[in-house]
């Protein structure tokens, strides 16, 4: 508005000026400049009217602009946000995953160590009650073995004092100790009988023999002979039976 009030006043001035230079009546003068004037002021008028309209339509277009970048920027957050929730989604249910299983691994783990304890415990009490009753069983028999030994030395003992003439009395320790080794040495020649009597290096067949070779009574050798037979696949119970062997023939 004061460029229109500028222009004007400057318009007055150049009348005024163009007045006094070319002489023509002031009537005149102000007729045409009045004309001019409006003239000048309609096409202010125009022209300010088209650069509000331009404006307008800049301020509408940029409005419009801004409301569409809003818009835009409203639609990629909210993108971006939905982006985001299925990520930590995607990502927890994936955790959960992960501990579900491994909390299912851990489980059947600590199942099979407690099955496994279990039968190693089930296990080892049955071996522990097999070597008992393995061992009562060698025990009883050797027991028997023994017993049965006595009562026939006692018997023979008996028989021989009651039968015998002093001239027939048995041989002393030493000359019963030297045809037991020989009996033995000549059932098992060429075997090492230290070896032999002992669970490495012991075989049925030859102890047998060294059995049947020695000068013990029948029942005593079918006792020991039956409980090396039972004892055999028992390192542990074939030891115990070994011993009472070799006490048996005085080794």
């Amino acid at each position: 508005m004061k460029n229109i009030v500028w222009i004007v006043v400057a318009a007055v001035i150049a009348i005024g000026g163009y007045l006094l230079y070319s002489g023509r009546s002031v009537q005149e003068m102000a007729t045409k400049a009045a004309a001019e004037a409006t003239a000048a002021a309609e096409a202010t008028a125009a022209a300010a009217a088209e650069v509000t309209a331009a404006a307008e339509a800049a301020a509408e277009k940029l409005a419009a602009e801004e409301a569409a970048a809003e818009a835009e920027a409203k639609a990629a957050a909210a993108e971006a946000e939905a982006q985001a929730e299925e990520a930590r989604a995607a990502a927890q249910a994936a955790a959960d995953a992960v501990e579900a299983e491994a909390a299912e691994v851990a489980a059947q783990a600590e199942a099979a160590a407690v099955e496994a304890a279990a039968a190693a415990e089930q296990s080892a009490a049955d071996a522990a009650q097999a070597a008992e009753n393995a061992a009562a069983e060698v025990a009883a028999t050797a027991e028997a073995a023994a017993a049965q030994a006595a009562a026939a030395a006692q018997a023979a003992a008996a028989e021989t004092v009651t039968s015998e003439t002093p001239a027939q009395t048995a041989p002393d320790a030493s000359t019963q100790a030297a045809a037991q080794a020989a009996a033995v040495g000549t059932v098992a020649e060429g075997a090492d009988m230290s070896e032999l009597l002992t669970v490495d290096g012991f075989n049925l067949a030859q102890v047998s023999a060294v059995i049947e070779g020695s000068d013990m009574g029948a029942v005593q050798k079918n006792l020991l002979t039956q409980s090396l037979t039972v004892a055999q696949d028992n390192p542990e119970l074939l030891g115990i039976a070994l011993e009472q062997l070799r006490k048996a023939l005085g080794m």
